[in-house]
């Protein structure tokens, strides 16, 4: 049905007669939101961003290589190709072929039982014992019910900056390497390193996108720790993927700006949210100016 402006609009355009003026209408007050970049980009981070209790956000320190299983050759090999190449833009040191993957990307017409066999075979892989390493056991049977196309888990490591060992106790193994004296109350020489993503792609769900939008998705969580619960419908980001007509073709401006924040950060603030901060201003910086508009 028209709406009332667009029955008005063409009434003027077919001469339609005037009728007698009528009183105005009072109207109430409007508000016009004019948020400052940097706190739309603060509200990005904060949503997305899903760094471990207590930590800051993880990245990858090491060469990034990626193992798809499950799915076509031609489909697999795109794909381990597009992850690559937008790791590599941001600055993520890659394998060469035939490395050993620390990224899995499993396809499965069921996701959840998928998921619980995986869980099944290796809970050790998923739950690892190891402080900072993974989130919780209720998360994980979350990733296990997860009612998404996609699903990920990541399994993060506080390494010492200056010794490159672990920063905590890992089973079996020597005690973590002590913080050292450079670190302060404001700064820290700890980092938290990337070491394993798991990616399950339920291709019943995720039925009718293409290979490319899919990479790209994939790509975006497995460089990132990304929030499953992200509400981004307000922003143009490869994370509305599955949310209907609309959706981004690819990994957006947007995107690239939050990945590439993350890589470029100085990420050694003592407070994870001031690390968290640092990405934000890094972000901002990029967006202004941006043709594309804001978000």
């Amino acid at each position: 049905m028209a709406g009332p402006i667009a029955v008005a609009a063409a009434a003027i355009a077919l001469g339609a007669p005037q009728t007698a003026p009528q009183q105005p209408t009072q109207l109430p007050d409007v508000t016009v939101e004019n948020r400052p970049l940097e706190e739309i980009v603060r509200t990005f981070v904060d949503e997305v961003a899903d760094p471990l209790p207590g930590f800051g956000p993880a990245r990858w320190d090491r060469r990034l290589c990626v193992g798809v299983a499950y799915l076509r050759p031609p489909l697999a090999r795109f794909m381990v190709q597009r992850v690559g190449e937008i790791a590599r833009e941001i600055g993520v040191e890659t394998g060469s072929p035939g490395c050993r993957p620390n990224v899995l990307v499993v396809a499965a017409a069921d996701g959840d039982e998928m998921a619980r066999a995986m869980v099944g075979a290796r809970s050790s892989l998923f739950l690892t014992n190891v402080t900072g390493a993974n989130r919780s056991r209720s998360a994980l049977e979350a990733f296990q019910a997860a009612d998404e196309p996609v699903r990920w888990w990541h399994i993060s490591l506080p390494v010492n900056t200056y010794s490159e060992q672990a920063a905590v106790s890992l089973p079996g193994g020597a005690p973590g390497a002590s913080s050292g004296e450079t670190g302060s109350r404001l700064r820290t020489e700890l980092r938290n390193d990337l070491q394993r993503v798991f990616v399950i792609v339920d291709f019943n769900r995720a039925s009718g996108t293409s290979i490319g939008p899919l990479s790209d998705y994939v790509a975006m969580v497995a460089l990132a720790q990304v929030n499953p619960d992200a509400d981004t419908s307000g922003y143009d980001t490869i994370l509305n993927l599955f949310d209907g007509p609309g959706a981004p073709s690819g990994l957006t401006d947007w995107d690239r700006s939050y990945l590439q924040a993350l890589y470029d950060a100085h990420l050694d603030q003592q407070q994870p949210g001031a690390q968290l901060e640092a990405v934000t201003r890094v972000m901002a910086r990029t967006r202004q100016g941006s043709p594309e508009g804001e978000r």
